[in-house]
């Protein structure tokens, strides 16, 4: 082959000892997998392996399993929106739960509400939110807090704009 490692042969992917195939004591063992993962999550989310195995682990464990990752991820959420991995895993995040259990991302994001809206990434947590539940109470916060200032800046710059228009299409009247 190309000599190129792929993150299994990395040894950062290994999803057979994590999620079995075989039918018997698979639940269990998938049940216990997740359970690991979720303890781990703070470590794995900004990886793009880390990440791949977390949002596997809420595909697999479903909703207990997303908002255990989602209380292992609370304190970092404004740090780890910049991740384009873990990004990617808190709008699975937010989808998965919805938007009352996902209430302690977008409060967390309010702290940063700006610069997340006019992230590379973070626009897309932002976005992802105002689709799930742009009524929640906490939305509607994080939508107040990105809004304070100049909302022509935010309509005018490359990503802030997406989630001007993330307010205009799915946002309450009052924003």
């Amino acid at each position: 082959g190309s000599g190129a490692r792929t993150p299994s042969s990395a040894g950062l992917v290994e999803p057979s000892p994590f999620f079995p195939n075989d039918s018997e004591g698979a639940g269990v063992r998938a049940d216990t997998a997740c359970a690991q993962l979720v303890a781990s999550a703070a470590e794995l989310a900004a990886s793009a392996a880390g990440s791949a195995l977390l949002r596997h682990a809420m595909d697999v464990g479903g909703t207990t399993t997303a908002l255990g990752i989602a209380a292992a991820l609370a304190g970092s959420i404004c740090k780890l929106v910049r991740s384009p991995h873990a990004c990617r895993l808190l709008g699975q995040l937010v989808s998965c739960v919805g938007a009352e259990n996902s209430a302690c991302i977008a409060m967390e994001l309010c702290t940063n509400a700006p610069q997340a809206a006019a992230n590379v990434h973070g626009n897309a947590v932002v976005c992802q939110l105002l689709e799930c539940d742009a009524a929640a109470p906490s939305t509607q916060a994080l939508i107040d807090y990105v809004l304070v200032g100049d909302a022509a800046a935010l309509c005018r710059h490359k990503f802030g704009h997406r989630v001007a228009m993330a307010i205009v299409t799915h946002g309450v009247p009052k924003h």
